[in-house]
């Protein structure tokens, strides 16, 4: 790979994401104004392009921290540079969380943005005091406890509790993607949850190790492939029947799958699963027999490309079946 696609590929995967986002955004129709007060355009798409970020981070940290525990040795160059790439990936989380939880404010409080302190008050209390805003505040407190972890520890045992941590992270997101009181709740918490940890495996696993590659010793690449490869069938296997489940409970039925917008969505993310899963057999059966000849750069190449095309369903992670989602949500917890 020349240098220019190396320096392009990062822009052209965030494009791509951000497109297939608004895309979803349309079909499931989260762009349309919500029925009960409009926050304006900015927040309608800036909120869903803030978790994306939000998605993207966590899922990097996780997966750094799962390769760094799981396929690496203490004593390799990679090691080290995973848990430099968690800390990183943990402080863009923070910032991110921010965003979202101040966008999340403006949204549900149709409150326009502004630098009066009257605002900051209400972004406070709504913060503290608010179930919605308190697991935004809890998500940046443990990703900003995580960045410090993640620069201050370096034993392999020390950093499988800093590992838990951040997948603690995941929880608040969890906790508000379904609101209490609400049929099946307990159901769909569970099965969001499940579904936000194996996503983040996957996806932040292929992510870290595209980006750990220059710093893995060529003897140790199929092996660490092979290893994470491993993680990420069971990874796809949790993912799918949890996200089944969560569609299920969000559909409510059959009918609902065709005729909504959100179900459209689904049956969309089922056919890019589907992908997936035939691209997890090609590397699995091919690639990395090839990866273990003299063919293993273009042989990891051939990897990346079919694993990154998992970024997608980072993108529709981050829907809900309608915008007015967000106040059932902070009615329901309240």
């Amino acid at each position: 790979m020349g240098r220019i696609a190396r320096i392009a590929l990062p822009g052209i995967a965030l494009l791509v994401s951000l497109v297939a986002l608004i895309a979803a955004l349309n079909i499931g129709g989260g762009a349309n104004p919500p029925l009960l007060g409009d926050p304006g355009l900015g927040v309608r798409f800036g909120l869903p392009i803030a978790k994306l970020l939000v998605d993207i981070t966590a899922a990097t940290l996780i997966g750094a921290l799962v390769l760094a525990l799981w396929a690496f040795d203490s004593a390799e160059a990679a090691y080290r540079k995973a848990i430099d790439l968690a800390a990183g990936s943990a402080f863009a989380l923070t910032i991110s969380a921010v965003a979202v939880g101040i966008l999340t404010f403006v949204s549900v409080s149709n409150t326009p943005f502004s630098a009066d302190p009257k605002f900051g008050q209400q972004l406070w209390f709504f913060v503290t005091s608010i179930a919605l805003g308190q697991a935004w505040m809890w998500t940046i407190g443990l990703a900003a406890i995580v960045t410090v972890l993640c620069i201050a520890v370096t034993n392999q045992t020390a950093l499988f509790f800093v590992g838990l941590v951040a997948m603690g992270s995941l929880v608040p997101m969890a906790l508000q993607g379904h609101a209490a009181g609400i049929s099946g709740h307990a159901a769909a918490i569970t099965s969001l949850g499940l579904h936000l940890v194996f996503v983040s495996v996957w996806f932040g696993g292929v992510v870290s190790l595209v980006l750990l590659r220059k710093h893995i010793a060529a003897v140790r690449l199929t092996a660490i492939v092979s290893r994470y490869s491993t993680l990420a069938i069971i990874a796809f296997i949790v993912v799918a029947v949890s996200g089944v489940a969560n569609a299920a409970i969000r559909l409510g039925g059959w009918d609902a799958l065709f005729t909504s917008g959100y179900g459209q969505l689904v049956l969309l993310k089922v056919v890019g699963m589907l992908a997936l899963g035939f691209f997890g057999f090609a590397q699995r059966g091919y690639l990395l027999r090839r990866m273990a000849t003299d063919a293993a750069r273009s042989a990891f190449r051939s990897f990346t490309f079919c694993l990154m095309a998992s970024s997608r369903h980072r993108c529709h992670s981050v829907l809900k079946p309608r915008s007015e989602y967000w106040l059932l949500s902070l009615v329901g917890n309240t």
